[in-house]
């Protein structure tokens, strides 16, 4: 959707826009996003916001104040379609929202992307696309091209002028119908100004008038170097690059697999209504970083707090989740608030929350149906705004019907629901997600397009994307080379691991002393480095190493670790 607003003063207009999600500062400085002529306002003027839902809102900034169209001055007024409202007192500016309009679906026209590596031909095609990639944010929508470097892309608006060349709609108003180009050139990927209205910048810079620059992974492209038009985020070595700046839902759950985009639409539907979620799903799907994107949606300014209900004691758990008063048992020596006051305004997410007693989910029952609690050991309710998320990889549905999980209880839960998919229900995900990881952790290495596709093919049926995280970053960590074969991954099920001990124990028997001493060095060596590379979080580094925590730790005291 877009929202274009106007800004007029003495029937002269000044400026217009097209606004995308979130808010943009309007005045004279030369930091504002949209710039004013400096002899019609001083400095910051206001800040014009669209929100989420829809609405519109100015709001002041420095001395400023917004009337309305009764004359009453405050600080952030609400901006109706055809309302006028005045910036900055009698002759300030004027500010108008005229329309909004659904943004027609981006498109590639003609995109010649060679299907398979010829004979003779660099390598240029994995799993994921090939070597050249445009990651594109605009008007709120994101979407990503895979180009091939022969052939390079046109990027503009409309038509392109030859029909045979490969080319990116951006679909905004302010891009020339053939903007500029992406190909390959002397060994590089080169980005050229084709002479539109407007220039194209490349990290802030902009590009001389029909002037070319060389870009390299990980550049910021903006078509035109103006605040609200679209950005292109360049890649040239397969890299997954994470969804562009400013979607957070995107940002936080990678992916464009039917499962995860309808996963996208529940967040940012059910995200600004306020209402309680439950996120069912395997372990290790996810169900964390979705209650973290539902409330990037709904109260990002505000506290996220999550708690694990199935790793605190039943008998602590009330204290834990409700607070407690000085003298309420022995140890409690002070007050202490419970998350539900901490999050002030935020979210709560309660994992695991198919793992509490009944007498738990009576007291929480109360507090999500009256919207306050009570300190344990004190009798005065105290009201709380606080969002509630809860997760679970139990079949809750059926808890019910076996008596685990109270009926109302189950009913407050579940007023908004989201089922996150297995990775197996996603396989074309899991490049996106390795090599994002990689690039994150590793940037030196990359997965071959042999390491993909065996990553592809595995069930993950033991930890899903954790357990997928947990590969890459073992496999980074031991390969020797920059490309990871597919010989280099350890992909390991439990009962792998149970095979290779057994396989380990019946080779070490059969080693001679000396041997086996070589191995207890490489062993002690890839735990130091481990522990090091995780900044002495054995936690971390036991789950890296897929050993127990205890383990680690003796093993780290045995050898002065």
């Amino acid at each position: 959707m877009i929202e274009r607003v106007y800004f007029s003063q003495d029937d002269e207009i000044l400026a217009e826009a097209d606004l995308e999600l979130g808010a943009v500062a309007v005045g004279a400085d030369e930091s504002a996003q949209i710039v004013l002529p400096p002899q019609r306002c001083v400095g910051p003027l206001c800040k014009v916001e669209l929100s989420i839902d829809g609405s519109v809102h100015v709001a002041s900034a420095g001395n400023s104040l917004v009337f309305d169209p009764a004359g009453q001055g405050k600080h952030r007024q609400r901006l109706d379609h055809g309302t006028f409202v005045r910036v900055g007192g009698p002759t300030g500016i004027m500010v108008t929202r005229l329309r909004h309009r659904e943004r027609p679906a981006p498109s590639v026209r003609n995109p010649r992307v060679q299907a398979a590596p010829t004979e003779g031909s660099p390598d240029v095609v994995s799993p994921i696309g090939p070597l050249m990639s445009l990651e594109v944010e605009s008007g709120g929508l994101h979407w990503r091209h895979d180009l091939d470097p022969a052939l390079g892309a046109i990027v503009g608006r409309g038509e392109p002028l030859d029909p045979a060349m490969p080319f990116i709609d951006l679909g905004h108003h302010w891009v020339s119908r053939e903007h500029a180009a992406v190909y390959w050139r002397d060994g590089g990927f080169w980005l050229s100004d084709l002479g539109g209205k407007h220039r194209v910048a490349v990290n802030g810079r902009r590009i001389e008038r029909g002037g070319a620059v060389e870009i390299k992974t990980g550049d910021l492209i903006h078509v035109p170097a103006r605040p609200g038009c679209p950005t292109l985020l360049f890649s040239d070595r397969q890299k997954a690059i994470a969804n562009p700046r400013g979607d957070p839902v995107r940002s936080l759950l990678l992916g464009r697999s039917a499962g995860i985009r309808e996963v996208h639409r529940l967040i940012l539907k059910l995200g600004p209504q306020k209402i309680t979620v439950v996120i069912l799903g395997e372990t290790g799907t996810g169900k964390e970083l979705a209650a973290r994107a539902i409330h990037m949606v709904s109260a990002p300014d505000r506290p996220f707090i999550a708690i694990n209900c199935g790793s605190i004691p039943q008998s602590l758990l009330q204290s834990e989740l409700f607070g407690y008063v000085k003298g309420a048992f022995t140890g409690a020596t002070h007050d202490k608030p419970g998350p539900f006051e901490l999050a002030a305004g935020g979210t709560v997410f309660l994992d695991e929350i198919g793992e509490i007693s009944e007498a738990v989910q009576v007291s929480l029952l109360r507090v999500i149906q009256e919207r306050q609690v009570t300190r344990v050991g004190s009798t005065k309710p105290i009201p709380i705004h606080s969002r509630i998320v809860t997760g679970t990889h139990r079949p809750l549905a059926q808890m019910v019907k076996k008596g685990g999980i109270r009926q109302d209880f189950y009913q407050r839960l579940n007023v908004g629901e989201i089922f996150m998919p297995a990775l197996r229900e996603r396989p074309e995900d899991i490049p996106l997600l390795a090599e994002s990881w990689l690039a994150k952790k590793n940037p030196a290495k990359q997965l071959s397009a042999g390491a993909l596709a065996l990553l592809a093919k595995q069930p993950w049926k033991d930890g899903n994307v954790r357990q997928l995280q947990n590969v890459v970053e073992r496999s980074a960590a031991l390969a020797d080379g920059d490309v990871l074969e597919a010989s280099d991954l350890v992909i390991l099920t439990e009962g792998d691991k149970e095979a290779l001990r057994r396989q380990e124990e019946e080779e070490r028997a059969k080693l001679p002393l000396r041997q086996i001493g070589d191995v207890r060095a490489l062993e002690k060596e890839l735990v130091r480095q481990t522990v090091e590379r995780c900044r002495r979080n054995l936690a971390e580094a036991a789950r890296e190493l897929g050993v127990a925590d205890s383990t680690l730790r003796s093993r780290c005291k045995a050898w002065g670790i």
